[in-house]
């Protein structure tokens, strides 16, 4: 399309960011994407068993600012239309060991609630299943995995949040990334990046990337926005894949890893 070629263009001449700390703002997709990649998969009860997780033994605990309000809910799709390629990638009645699928509320208050359970991991921790046993076929054995995952909104809007920042960085959109959920390690190259100069979008970057640790984010979140956007598509574990849905609002951070060409 003109749009995809006229960003291909502008990105030939866009410049890359010198490293170091700055205030970021991610755009819904990148938001849902660190809630999914960098903080959800912690929350599998399975990897927690396994001490593969840094949320091991933090039920009750706080982890997050009061803000912080973080929901896993498979049926939230159901019957309402999001603009989506697949209006029910991540959404279902029931998983695949016949518990009926809930909103499960991971974090709230900055308090972490719940793990997500399978049939298993629920019966080992003494807890009831909440609907997240899922396989990538029948032949498969479920695991415990996500299905609608997503940071709830509050009350910025994306220009208020814009003008408030005097020196930063706005990034839409991820390339790739990788983590570590039992250190919550994470990096993402973002897709289009532009700098915030004095309460302005300025030029175009290319380049940057994003690292840090997923607790350190989630205390150092400033603001988040009022209005939801929602990712699809699917996510690999143990050898299977299935489909997932992620989101949230804008959020702005204040002291995240910026890397760059330069």
């Amino acid at each position: 399309s003109k749009k995809t070629a006229k960003e291909a263009v502008d990105l030939l001449y866009a410049k890359s960011p010198i490293g170091g700390k700055f205030i970021v703002i991610m755009d819904p997709k990148l938001t849902g994407t660190f809630i999914h990649e960098a903080f959800g998969h912690a929350c599998e009860a399975d990897l927690v068993l396994n001490r593969e997780s840094i949320l091991e033994e933090k039920i009750g605990k706080k982890i997050a600012m009061d803000e912080i309000e973080i929901i896993d809910n498979p049926i939230m799709g159901q019957g309402r239309k999001f603009k989506l390629s697949y209006d029910l990638y991540g959404c279902y009645f029931i998983d695949d060991e016949g518990t009926p699928s809930q909103e499960t509320i991971i974090v709230e208050n900055g308090i972490l609630r719940n793990y997500l359970h399978s049939i298993e991991t629920s019966s080992r921790m003494g807890v009831l299943p909440n609907g997240h046993g899922r396989a990538h076929s029948c032949c498969k054995k479920p695991q415990v995995r996500m299905g609608f995952t997503h940071l709830m909104p509050r009350d910025w809007e994306l220009e208020e949040i814009i003008e408030d920042t005097k020196n930063g960085i706005l990034c839409e959109g991820v390339k790739y990334g990788y983590t570590d959920s039992t250190t919550g390690n994470f990096q993402f190259k973002c897709k289009f990046s532009y700098k915030i100069d004095h309460g302005e979008k300025k030029n175009l970057m290319r380049g940057v990337s994003l690292s840090g640790m997923a607790l350190e984010v989630l205390n150092k979140i400033i603001s988040i926005g009022k209005t939801m956007d929602y990712s699809d598509g699917v996510c690999g574990k143990g050898g299977q894949t299935v489909r997932v849905c992620n989101g949230g609002p804008y959020i702005r951070v204040k002291d995240i890893i910026v890397g760059g060409l330069n």
